[in-house]
């Protein structure tokens, strides 16, 4: 299960996109056992804050889009 912050852009909804074509539940609220994925726009589209996510650990969007290249998911 995935958490990813709740905002209009193209960079979440490919993110969307490609953890559910690889089995991955997308979930509206950060859970014990999901994992919290921060995209990777923050740098193009001014700014994404921790404040977007629940307190715990917060991953990099490439985490994911590694563990796919290397069929780990």
């Amino acid at each position: 299960m995935f958490y990813l912050p709740k905002i209009q852009s193209d960079e979440i909804k490919r993110l969307e996109g490609l953890i559910t074509r690889w089995g991955g539940i997308i979930v509206d609220f950060a859970e014990a056992k999901s994992f919290q994925i921060r995209p990777d726009f923050q740098k193009k589209e001014g700014g994404l804050s921790l404040e977007e996510f629940y307190s715990g650990n917060v991953l990099s969007c490439h985490w994911i889009e590694d563990s796919i290249k290397a069929n780990h998911m």
